[in-house]
C-alpha cells in the first residue's frame, strides 16, 4: 500500500503511523495538495504525512464530507483533534472478573 515516495526531508517512509503511532504498513498522504482519490494522494509528491490505513480512509472521507481548499491539511487537524479527545476523554470503567 505504501509508495517510494519519500517526505521532503528525504526520510523514506517511517514504521508508525504519524497520527496515531500505530504500527502498520503506512500510506503517503499529501498535505500540499487536496486530492480526493486515495490511490492518486499516495503518488502525490509535497509535504505530507505517512499514515496507517485507518487514518487514511478517515481523512479522506473527512475530506469527500468538507470539500474545499484546505481540506487535506483540514483532514489532519481533524484527525489530531479527534485523537486528543479519545486520549483526554473518560477513562472505560474496568470490573475484575472472578474466573
Amino acid at each position: 500500500m505504501s509508495t517510494p515516495v519519500q517526505a521532503e526531508n528525504g526520510q523514506s517512509e517511517p514504521v508508525r503511523c504519524q497520527l496515531c503511532q500505530r504500527t502498520s504498513v503506512l500510506a503517503w498522504h499529501c498535505l500540499q495538495t487536496d486530492v480526493l482519490d486515495r490511490a492518486e494522494c499516495r503518488v502525490t509528491a509535497g509535504e505530507g504525512i505517512w499514515v496507517c490505513e485507518i487514518c487514511e480512509e478517515a481523512m479522506h472521507r473527512w475530506m469527500a464530507q468538507h470539500p474545499g481548499p484546505g481540506s487535506a491539511r483540514a483532514a489532519e487537524q481533524e484527525m489530531i483533534a479527534r485523537l486528543s479527545r479519545f486520549i483526554a476523554g473518560q477513562p472505560r470503567p474496568y470490573r475484575r472478573r472472578e474466573h
